[in-house]
């Protein structure tokens, strides 16, 4: 693999493309999957009504509920690979804060009173795009420590 760097960048500073390669499939895979999912257990007769300890009245969770709340926290997270671009620590952190925060809502749907059908697709809903999330993260920083490896970057050309 080689790169080929201009005078303004360098394999840690192309931030569009490296964050991209994580927002692209995490969001395919929380919007694909979370919506399939949804229409799978409706299917199955699951019926997406949910009443959180904290709630006074039972909820409906709809394709647009379900459908928000897929980009929104995608998007949260790709704000903060991008504000955090220069920094493959801070990435990494972020890789395992995010597979941390999806295995524990998890339990929001668990702890919910709803039909078993409902809190599996739910929790099934948090768990998969958690997991991509973390496995994307992951290959960019290892794709981005490869680059790095490969190309060698005059001291005059290397950021400050």
């Amino acid at each position: 693999m080689s790169a080929v760097l201009d005078d303004h960048s360098t394999p840690t500073t192309r931030v569009g493309a490296r964050t991209t390669a994580v927002l692209t499939p995490v969001l395919v895979v929380a919007v694909v999957v979370n919506l399939t999912v949804h229409a799978l257990g409706r299917a199955a007769g699951a019926d997406f009504t949910v009443r959180t300890p904290s709630a006074d009245q039972p909820q409906v969770v709809g394709w647009v509920s379900v459908l928000v709340m897929s980009i929104v926290p995608v998007l949260i997270g790709s704000l903060l690979l991008w504000a955090t671009r220069r920094s493959p620590r801070a990435w990494v952190v972020l890789a395992w804060v995010g597979l941390v925060v999806g295995v524990l809502s998890v339990g929001m749907p668990v702890l919910a009173t709803a039909t078993t059908g409902t809190k599996l697709a739910l929790a099934t809903m948090h768990l998969l795009p958690a997991v991509t999330w973390w496995v994307c993260v992951r290959r960019e920083l290892d794709r981005a420590d490869r680059v790095r490896r490969a190309v060698v970057i005059p001291a005059s050309r290397r950021p400050r």
